[in-house]
C-alpha cells in the first residue's frame, strides 16, 4: 500500500467513526460495489480455474503418466461443472 493510499484509507476511517451504524453500512455497500466492479471479470477466473496453467501455479510442475493429466483436467471440469449446477450459473 503506498504512503498515499494509507493516507486516505486512514482518512475514511477517522470519517466513519463520525457516522451512524445506518450510514457505515452504505458506506460499507458502497466499498463492496466498488470492489466488485473493479475485480477481475468473473469469467476470466472461472475460464482459467482447473486449467493446465492454474494447476501448475498451485503445484509446480509434477510427472504425469502421458494423457494423465488430461484425465485429470476433464475430471476436474466435470466436478466444476456440477458444481456450478449446484449454485445455479
Amino acid at each position: 500500500m503506498s504512503k498515499k493510499t494509507a493516507q486516505l484509507a486512514e482518512r475514511v476511517r477517522t470519517k466513519l467513526y463520525e457516522l451512524p451504524e445506518e450510514k457505515i453500512a452504505e458506506v460499507l455497500d458502497f466499498v463492496e460495489f466498488l470492489a466488485e466492479r473493479y475485480a477481475q471479470p468473473k469469467e476470466i477466473l472461472v475460464s482459467k480455474r482447473g486449467s493446465r496453467e492454474a494447476l501448475l501455479e498451485c503445484i509446480g510442475i509434477w510427472a504425469f503418466e502421458p494423457g494423465e493429466l488430461d484425465e485429470l483436467l476433464i475430471k476436474i471440469e466435470h466436478g466444476r461443472q456440477m458444481e456450478l449446477e449446484e449454485i445455479g450459473c
